[in-house]
């Protein structure tokens, strides 16, 4: 559900998942929700609609954290496959897939100006990446 913080009143409820949702964001203009479910997916929601826009596969496990980019165009995803994806917002195509962490990938988040991307594990690690590259910067 999507709730407006000064009034307290439900906006409107995102309904598509088939399982526990893990994880949301925000776009940063504020009209689209990532979120990404032990469904194995991560899907973009219209908010002022509730509509879903589009569901993104190619994790092989639970999805256990979502963020979009600073600029709205790309979202990141990590998972229980222990993998990071990087996700075209618009079109939903996967960019590509980062690896390195040896066990769960539990959160992920892009930095101010999107130029690096972080990613923490079970694994006891906190790994920087620069999607461009796709290379991991620690």
């Amino acid at each position: 559900m999507v709730w407006d913080p000064s009034t307290g009143e439900q906006l409107c409820q995102l309904s598509g998942h088939s399982s526990w949702v893990r994880s949301v964001s925000w776009s940063p203009d504020g009209t689209k929700v990532a979120s990404g479910s032990d469904d194995k997916t991560v899907r973009i929601w219209e908010v002022a609609t509730g509509k879903e826009l589009s569901q993104l596969r190619g994790h092989t496990d639970y999805v256990r954290s979502v963020c979009f980019s600073p600029d709205g165009a790309k979202i990141v995803s990590g998972s229980w496959d222990k993998t990071v994806l990087i996700w075209d917002a618009a079109s939903g195509e996967q960019l590509c897939s980062l690896r390195g962490h040896t066990d769960v990938v539990g959160s992920v988040c892009f930095s101010s100006d999107g130029k690096e991307l972080t990613s923490g594990s079970d694994d006891s690690t906190v790994r920087n990446w620069d999607p461009a590259t796709r290379a991991s910067l620690s």
